[in-house]
């Protein structure tokens, strides 16, 4: 029987061990006799204990030299007892599975070792092999390219490999490796390279490299090596890369496919994923690779099964005007069959007329709130209404359509008519609503997609820097353990539904009137503009997911929305470069960018010199100076 020796490397920005980790680390000591396992950096004590219970060993170092040093550390502090063990595995926490037994693949590479002629031993195998290509990484790359490479998040070593000069001297002199593109061209490339023609070992990977020739197929093509190369692991950044790097190879649709495929037919635990991804990931990177955006037609006719009976659902709505009170009735009777209605308002005539023409519409329970007239329609659910939550698994919440910050009539109704024709469409709607949030136990919030015509167009793409300093005052006063997104999933306006254990953060603190604005309000930038950024970081920290929320005639105007700019830009774009592809597009515009402001700043520099030893007496060059710097500031 193999007799294997393990050395894992961890490393988390937080101290915290993922029950990802655990659930590999059980798989990995079934088929390994010593596992070690090497922490770069910290770790909360409870989980070095927990780890513990099933490593043989745990080290905590300093975080330095990523898992090449990690494992150098360990390779010294074990080098006595090596020689006992047959294999020697090196692995990391980049990685999610196993998605089957890794009995199964070890079995494999025996059998095809033992096919394999005496000229192609494999001496050292990987779970995927990164072919040649054209490009240099990094100046310290050895060779102008970069050369076939066994992936290093997980290598299998055999004993004439791991006792070797040549093993121990790579490790003994590998060089200083201070960031990400080191330890890829001075470990990862350089291990192979070293073992294969100074040390003539030979070497394998488990997915055949030929089925997958596009360079780094692990974040490329997930679901395909799942699915077709049965790759047992699936790598963390298949969920989180620059999505830019998905869609200049494949359609974008790989990591959601893979997700998919996991929750039906695997017996991997997709909740591990769910839950390392939404503590560590911004969430606007999340709903892009993984295409959080559900899609409701509410036009066929349905109801609720006895089963479905059971979510207690309560409708929230804000309502100021009180020529708005018959527009809002509309709407909210699309919820009449399943939801407890709540309406709030800061008026009493508001409150009387909506009394006249809500009661004996049919709601089950109905409740009408008068609150202060302070904090608009945010403080009607943080404050007044907040018990609502409390009480019932499921809230939609809208308000009355009109904006004191628009002036155009037509403006606001289309603002209104995206809002709630994308989270109430029709009387249906509301029913498969809830069927989305229990068919899906991680969704936590559902919105309208940012406005994308007029004047809501770059709304979502330029946060506002008092909402930025407020929304980080708020992550801590709340106690939230998210990192900070600059695109939020945000509620803009104030239209979502929710599942109410998912907002439970947000009542973290005891809100009252005292922490909100008085009127009148700017038309950005105060804590009510920060706490609608905030909700879908506190239904994150929760452990939920946030989504867009459409239904099929709202779908349309989007799409071809979107459809119309890229369309409009490309047009101007490819009459002025050569290229017709985003991926080149976007690095010859950030570079150009970079490079024209340098030169800018050489030539405001040079001026402020040559104005400066000429004592102002040259009118152009001090004209040129301020000339310069007004462009900067621009």
């Amino acid at each position: 029987m193999t007799k294997r020796f393990s050395m894992y490397c961890f490393y988390d920005k937080d101290g915290i061990v993922g029950e990802y980790v655990f659930y590999y680390l059980k798989a990995l000591k079934e088929v390994s006799e010593f596992l070690y396992v090497i922490v770069n950096g910290c770790i909360n004590e409870n989980d070095r204990t927990k780890l513990l219970t099933i490593a043989n060993r745990v080290d905590i170092r300093e975080n330095y030299g990523y898992d090449a040093y990690a494992y150098k550390h360990a390779l010294n502090e074990c080098k006595n007892i090596l020689p006992e063990y047959d294999e020697l595995i090196l692995s990391n926490n980049s990685f999610y599975g196993p998605l089957y037994p890794l009995t199964n693949m070890f079995e494999c590479m025996e059998n095809r070792d033992k096919r394999s002629s005496n000229d192609s031993n494999i001496d050292f195998w990987g779970i995927t092999i990164h072919l040649r290509s054209d490009s240099i990484l990094s100046h310290k790359q050895k060779l102008p390219y970069i050369n076939e490479h066994i992936q290093s998040y997980f290598v299998v070593f055999k004993r004439q490999v791991f006792l070797s000069n040549t093993f121990a001297n790579f490790f003994h002199n590998l060089p200083a490796i201070e960031k990400f593109s080191d330890a890829v061209v001075l470990f990862e490339l350089e291990l192979t390279r070293v073992l294969s023609e100074e040390g003539h070992f030979g070497y394998a990977s488990y997915v055949n490299p030929t089925d997958f020739p596009d360079g780094n197929c692990t974040l490329t093509y997930p679901y395909d090596l799942y699915h077709d190369g049965k790759s047992p692991f699936v790598k963390r950044k298949a969920f989180f890369e620059d999505y830019n790097d998905f869609i200049s190879k494949n359609r974008g649709n790989q990591s959601r496919k893979l997700l998919d495929e996991l929750k039906a037919s695997s017996s991997y635990p997709v909740e591990l994923i769910w839950n390392d991804l939404l503590r560590t990931q911004r969430m606007s990177v999340l709903r892009e690779n993984l295409h959080l955006c559900s899609i409701i037609d509410g036009s066929e006719p349905c109801s609720l099964t006895e089963n479905e009976k059971t979510p207690k659902v309560a409708l929230i709505l804000y309502i100021y005007y009180e020529d708005q009170v018959e527009t809002c009735l509309k709407d909210a009777l699309k919820l009449v069959s399943m939801a407890d209605a709540y309406i709030v308002s800061s008026s009493n005539d508001t409150l009387e007329k909506a009394r006249d023409l809500f009661l004996g519409r049919g709601f089950r329970k109905i409740e009408f709130i008068l609150k202060q007239d302070k904090g608009r329609d945010v403080s009607s659910y943080l404050i007044d209404a907040k018990f609502v939550f409390e009480h019932y698994d499921y809230v939609c919440y809208f308000h009355d359509p009109q904006n004191p910050q628009l002036a155009n009539k037509y403006a606001v109704r289309d603002f209104y008519e995206h809002c709630v024709g994308s989270i109430l469409d029709s009387n249906y709607f509301a029913i498969r609503v809830i069927r989305e949030f229990e068919k899906n136990p991680k969704l936590g919030l559902l919105v309208p997609p940012p406005q994308n015509w007029g004047a809501f167009y770059a709304s979502e793409y330029n946060l506002h820097p008092q909402n930025k300093e407020l929304m980080n005052k708020l992550i801590k006063e709340l106690k939230l353990n998210v990192p900070f997104d600059d695109f939020p999933i945000a509620p803009y306006g104030d239209y979502f539904w929710v599942r109410s254990t998912a907002i439970r953060p947000l009542f973290n603190k005891s809100w009252t009137y005292d922490d909100l604005p008085d009127e009148p309000l700017p038309i950005d930038g105060t804590i009510l503009h920060a706490l609608e950024r905030i909700i879908p970081f506190c239904v994150q920290s929760a452990g939920y997911y946030a989504s867009w929320l459409n239904s099929p005639s709202t779908q349309r105007l989007y799409t071809d929305n979107c459809y119309h700019y890229t369309k409009m830009f490309n047009q101007s774009m490819f009459k002025i470069f050569s290229f017709c592809d985003l991926p080149s597009m976007r690095y010859f515009l950030t570079q150009f960018a970079k490079k024209q402001y340098k030169n800018i700043k050489c030539k405001y520099y040079k001026y402020i010199i040559l104005d400066f030893i000429t004592l102002g007496a040259v009118a152009k060059f001090r004209r040129k100076k301020l000339k310069i710097k007004q462009i900067l500031k621009e």
